[in-house]
């Protein structure tokens, strides 16, 4: 890349990390939005509470993903002994903005490379996509998986090719693990990461392998070894049966949900079948 288009494509970067967390905070900082709860964001962090005061995931009560965030949310847990859990609450969603600005800071230097017209689509989709924005006002935990998975493509890739270092192929691994941790359906891209390590076995895909073993053990380990009846039954069957059906949604409605917020989609209501 040029010099003139790579201070332009960092401008760019920059300006749409700004807007990220600009709407982002603007969201958060509307009425009911910042100390109110939402059905996901109180069932993660109620967990941290829990969490904090002794009781184990799995063990003592059930949860229904990998400990993931539940770790990673117990500093703000331990925050609400001081300040109450309702200020711990607005505190940990005051660090969305953040985590709006890193995504897009992220997507932007794995796609810098193929030009600034690559940086204006890929970072201008992560600021602006609803569906991101209504993740971040929720509290729901893909944003969080799409940090680590993001973290860990930025860290493999050097251009269009996996990096020479297996320490950054290691890292980038453990963000994968991570992302796992957070949420399952992150074991997809690490999947597709695989594939593209399996060609240079020793240098590419132990050391991934190796990143990705230990970034989800490390931290799911512990609980699976306290209860693994439970951990087994809460965080794959439960995961399987959510998954979706046959039945089959209209692209209308799809990409409604995808672009809008999801209470303006017009659904049709069944007919009642009248009394014979």
């Amino acid at each position: 890349m040029r010099p003139g288009i790579d201070r332009s494509a960092t401008v760019v970067i920059s300006v749409f990390a700004v807007l990220a967390a600009g709407i982002t905070l603007y969201q958060v900082s509307r009425p009911g939005f910042l100390f109110g709860v939402t059905p996901d964001i109180a069932s993660w962090f109620g967990a941290s509470i829990r969490l904090v005061h002794g009781a184990i995931p799995y063990r003592n009560f059930d949860l229904l993903q990998p400990p993931g965030f539940t770790l990673l949310a117990s500093p703000f847990a331990l925050l609400s002994e001081w300040i109450g859990t309702r200020d711990a609450l607005a505190v940990l969603r005051l660090c969305t903005p953040l985590l709006a600005a890193a995504c897009v800071l992220l997507i932007g230097k794995v796609v810098r490379h193929r030009g600034l017209a690559a940086v204006i689509v890929a970072c201008g989709v992560m600021a602006l996509y609803p569906a991101e924005l209504y993740a971040l006002r929720s509290g729901l935990l893909e944003s969080v998986v799409d940090f680590f998975c993001l973290a860990g493509a930025a860290l493999m890739f050097v251009g269009d090719s996996l990096s020479t270092s297996r320490r950054r192929i290691l890292l980038g691994g453990i963000a994968f693990g991570i992302a796992g941790a957070v949420k399952t359906p992150a074991i997809v891209p690490a999947l597709v990461l695989s594939v593209l390590c399996f060609s240079d076995l020793r240098h590419r895909l132990l050391p991934f392998l190796t990143g990705v073993v230990a970034g989800f053990g490390v931290p799911t380990l512990p609980f699976f070894l306290l209860a693994p009846g439970s951990f087994m039954r809460d965080v794959l069957t439960a995961a399987l049966a959510s998954a979706p059906g046959a039945h089959r949604v209209s692209v209308p409605i799809r990409l409604g949900i995808s672009l809008v917020h999801p209470r303006l989609i017009p659904t049709r209501r069944p007919r009642s079948s009248r009394p014979s």
